[in-house]
Formats: C-alpha cells, sequence, structure tokens
C-alpha cells in the first residue's frame, strides 16, 4: 500500500514538472495550506514580508520540491533501493528548509530589505569561514567578493538567474553557503596559479625581453598546484561532507565528538564523568572514527585517500574539528 502511494506522489510531481495543469491542482490542493503556514512563518522569522506575492513563493516551492523529489527517486532507482523507503511526498516538503528558502528567494529577486536581513544572519559566518579555507586575508577578500559576486549577480549571459535562486532548500541556508563556498575556495586555487614569480626567478632568452615585461610583477601560470594546496583543497572537500557524515551518528557518539574534539577534553577526564575506564571511550572514539571515516570517503570529491593519517582517523578529526562549526550542524549542542 505504501509503495503505491509512494509511486502515486512520484508521478505527481512528475507531471507537475511537466507543467499537467490537473496535477498542479491536484498539488496545490494537498500541499498549498502547508506551504503558506511556512510562507507566514518566514515572514515572523525574517520580522519582512519583503514584498514576495504568497503566489510567487508557492510556485518556487512547487517548483524545487518536485524537482528534488524525482531526483531522490530516480536516485533510488539507480541504486536499486525499494521506492517504499522513501518518504511521502508532503513528509519531504515538510522537511524542506522552506523559512530559508524564502529569504533567498527574496535576495534572488533582488530585494534590498532582504540583502540587509541576509547580512546581519550570514555575512560574519561567511567571512570567518573564507579566512578559515584560505590562506591569506587577501585571499579571503578575493573568495568573498566572487562568491558574493555570484550570489547578486546573473551567473551567465544566457541565464539572468543568481547562485541564490539555485537554492533547493534541502538543508539549511548556511550549510548550502558553507559548501558553495567550499567550491568557489577550489576553483580560486585551482584556477590560481595565481602566485606571482618574481623576474629573478623566471626564464628568460635574452635581456631585453626584460623590457618588454615591464618594471611590475608578473603573474605566471604554475602547471602543478603545490602539495600545500591540494592538502588545503583536499581538508576543504572533507570538511563539507563533514555535516551529513556528523548527523548520521547518534547523539551519544555526536557528544563524545563534541567532548573529546570540539571540547578538547581528554579521554580520562570523559571517561571519569561517564564512570567508565579511558580505554573504554578510547574503543567508542575508534569505532566513531569509523564510521566518519567510511562517510568521508563516500562523500569527498577528492579521492587522495587517508594515507597520511596513520592513527586511525584521530589526527584528521582533529584537523577538521578546527574548520566546522558543531553546533551549526546539529542545530545546538549534542545530546
Amino acid at each position: 500500500m505504501r509503495l503505491k502511494r509512494v509511486e502515486c506522489d512520484i508521478r505527481t510531481a512528475r507531471d507537475v514538472l511537466l507543467e499537467n495543469g490537473r496535477s498542479c491542482v491536484q498539488f496545490r490542493h494537498r500541499y498549498g495550506s502547508v506551504i503558506e503556514a511556512r510562507w507566514s512563518s518566514a515572514r515572523a522569522r525574517w520580522r519582512g514580508d519583503f514584498c514576495i506575492p504568497r503566489e510567487d513563493f508557492l510556485d518556487d516551492v512547487q517548483q524545487k520540491a518536485c524537482v528534488a523529489y524525482t531526483k531522490v527517486a530516480d536516485l533510488h532507482i539507480e541504486n536499486g533501493e525499494p521506492l517504499s523507503g522513501m518518504s511521502r511526498l508532503g513528509g519531504f516538503i515538510q522537511s524542506l528548509h522552506l523559512e530559508d528558502l524564502y529569504l533567498a528567494h527574496a535576495c534572488s529577486a533582488g530585494i534590498e530589505e532582504a540583502w540587509h536581513v541576509f547580512h546581519r544572519h550570514y555575512g560574519r559566518f561567511l567571512e570567518r569561514s573564507s579566512r578559515i579555507l584560505t590562506r591569506s586575508g587577501y585571499e579571503a577578500d578575493e573568495v568573498l567578493a566572487s562568491f558574493y559576486s555570484d550570489l547578486y549577480l546573473p551567473r551567465s549571459r544566457r541565464s539572468l538567474k543568481n547562485a541564490l535562486a539555485s537554492y533547493g532548500a534541502r538543508s539549511a541556508l548556511q550549510t548550502w553557503l558553507r559548501s558553495v563556498l567550499f567550491f568557489r575556495v577550489g576553483d580560486y586555487y585551482e584556477l590560481a596559479s595565481r602566485e606571482p614569480e618574481p623576474i629573478g626567478e623566471m626564464k628568460v632568452n635574452d635581456a631585453s625581453s626584460l623590457d618588454l615585461l615591464g618594471t611590475s610583477t608578473m603573474i605566471r601560470e604554475r602547471s602543478e598546484p603545490s602539495v600545500e594546496m591540494e592538502r588545503r583543497l583536499w581538508l576543504a572537500d572533507l570538511a563539507g561532507a563533514l555535516p551529513p557524515c556528523i548527523k548520521k551518528l547518534t547523539g551519544t557518539e555526536r557528544w563524545l565528538l563534541e567532548q573529546h574534539y570540539w571540547r578538547n577534553r581528554s579521554v580520562e577526564d570523559i571517561g571519569r564523568e561517564l564512570g567508565v575506564h579511558r580505554a573504554t571511550i578510547s574503543r567508542r572514539l575508534r569505532r566513531i572514527h569509523t564510521k566518519v571515516l567510511e562517510g568521508l570517503r563516500d562523500l569527498s570529491n577528492r579521492d587522495l585517500g587517508f594515507e597520511s593519517f596513520g592513527d586511525g582517523g584521530e589526527t584528521l578529526i582533529r584537523s577538521l574539528a578546527r574548520k566546522v562549526d558543531l553546533e551549526s550542524i546539529v542545530g545546538g549542542e549534542p545530546q
């Protein structure tokens, strides 16, 4: 019975994307009141309506919810997983971060008040994140300027939409922003070959060539990225993949991670609080390491391996803990 209902939801979502009038009416009849309630709560959360008409918001949610739901269905089919394991379309819509989508929708529409709210809530977070991921304040400023351009401006002449228009509300807006920023940093360093090489270290055929180069520093592309650059990009990818790995852990496992890595408590100290031997805490942490590392292997965009960390993931997870805000991942203190 459940399988038939999920299949019916998938057909409805596909038909909505095909602009089938009957399916669109059916979608609004079933889920319109739920979306409207979230529209109202979003206005209260951000303390402004940003002049976003209710119908525009409903259209945006309808499109993005159906796109995301059909993608989930396609992944189930591709991986040979039973469709009955999917949530119903109504539950899927409820799980979306529609209040965040409301703000992103308003910013994408160029509403100035919405941008003020966006900067108030996310400006310092983005600035701090860019400085963590880059090697210097100058590079952080360059990356952030490029990132904001993507958020503000159309992405190309063929598409008048900016990057925020692609936010689908599957994750919190802050999580999505962090992920996009990681990719922006990766693009920056992969294109950049930006490091200037002093003229004295460059090979030229004759002295007269220097007159053509001028006296300013030249930028010369390097064919191979440095080991340090590759390591930074790799850690950035892993930090981006860490949140979903942590969310799959139990509350107790997240608590242990927080105490040991984010609060830097020793296994002896944690053991005393729980009334168990330090060896028990160490064994539990090793099991957590295994879960997290397996998740990172699956989600990381870079296949550079974990061979440089020969301590079962201890050093790697401690490095990532300095790059990720745990509270933003789990929505508050771990239980």
